[in-house]
């Protein structure tokens, strides 16, 4: 078949570098790499720096091992990161149920996670009012011995003060 000459790669770059990536993997190969780019949806966030960042998922067709070399070069000259993806179709869609395994994993984890959470968040609410009441307690006991005199002499506290007898 044709189709088994053509080789490609896959991977993310910066939003803002498409269009010189495009332009440069022409004009550096020839015009013998197709390119086909396509916008991520959603911004992704970098867990490093805390920045998001609009990417775009890119795929280079081309024929041969020199050309290959130069396209990796490329993209790890423009930031871009590229995906290793398997040439023969049973090995991609083995790949692609593997990755939808892991992403169900994930969510299972992110959702039990959330639900521990929200049951966390339910059992200190039922506290808050005692915890309310014995802060107001104790903000009053430091605002009066706040008052006390300090005596250097004798190193003891000085007050006139009544002491309630019931709680």
């Amino acid at each position: 078949m044709i189709f088994d000459v053509f080789r490609f790669v896959t991977g993310v770059i910066n939003r803002k570098k498409v269009i010189s990536f495009e332009r440069f993997i022409w004009r550096f190969c020839r015009g013998k790499v197709f390119v086909r780019t396509a916008d991520i949806g959603e911004r992704t966030e970098l867990f490093e720096s805390k920045k998001t960042d609009d990417k775009a998922v890119f795929i280079l067709f081309f024929s041969g091992e020199q050309l290959r070399s130069r396209v990796q070069k490329i993209c790890n000259g423009f930031h871009g990161v590229i995906y290793n993806c398997p040439e023969n179709t049973k090995e991609r869609a083995h790949l692609l149920a593997q990755i939808n395994a892991q992403v169900a994993d994930m969510q299972n984890v992110i959702n039990k996670t959330l639900d521990y959470r929200r049951k966390i968040i339910f059992a200190a609410s039922l506290s808050v009012k005692k915890w309310t009441i014995m802060l107001l307690k104790l903000k009053s006991i430091f605002h009066t011995l706040n008052m006390f005199s300090v005596d250097v002499t004798h190193k003891c506290l000085i007050a006139e003060c009544w002491v309630p007898t019931v709680d």
